[in-house]
């Protein structure tokens, strides 16, 4: 799950991160239904995409830890992955993309956002000084350590997050 703010670079580094891991789905939360029916369509869409793929990336924001942790109580186990990045890097690389989201939003959020808790065992990347690729290197690299670490630390349904593999 990529966490962070509008232009912290998630969607850049899904994209990077897809094509490093192979067979993997990325799903834009901003994608997925209404508020209300969120919940249902997120878990429908991981459990397709689990079936098909061998890695999910979630590209959203989950500015507040009820988001973040709505996703774990899916049945899947997660690594977090906090982009962080300062406000105005977020905002300048907002105004430069195709689509814009309004910056006065941006800075609500901003406002908003709840940085990962040291009991989320966030792995947390500036975005600011390290370019995409090597973004993506160091989150293969943390998948690669936590699916190593053996069937508690394996990645997929019921066991583990970004994996589709049933634990």
């Amino acid at each position: 799950m990529l966490c962070g703010l509008p232009g912290s670079g998630k969607s850049t580094i899904a994209g990077a991160l897809a094509e490093r891991l192979g067979s993997t789905e990325v799903l834009a939360i901003d994608d997925i239904g209404a508020r209300k029916d969120r919940r249902e369509a997120l878990k429908q869409r991981l459990d397709r995409a689990a079936s098909r793929s061998s890695y999910i990336i979630l590209d959203g924001a989950f500015f507040r830890r009820e988001l973040r942790d709505g996703v774990r109580g899916l049945g899947y186990a997660v690594l977090l992955v906090y982009l962080k990045c300062p406000l105005r890097v977020c905002l300048q690389r907002n105004e430069s993309r195709q689509e814009t989201i309004d910056s006065g939003g941006v800075i609500v959020m901003h406002h908003r956002f709840q940085p990962p808790a040291a009991d989320e065992s966030p792995v947390v990347l500036p975005t600011e000084r390290i370019a995409p690729e090597v973004a993506a290197r160091l989150i293969h690299r943390a998948i690669d350590l936590v699916r190593d670490s053996g069937p508690a630390g394996r990645l997929g349904p019921r066991g583990g997050g970004l994996s589709g593999d049933p634990a």
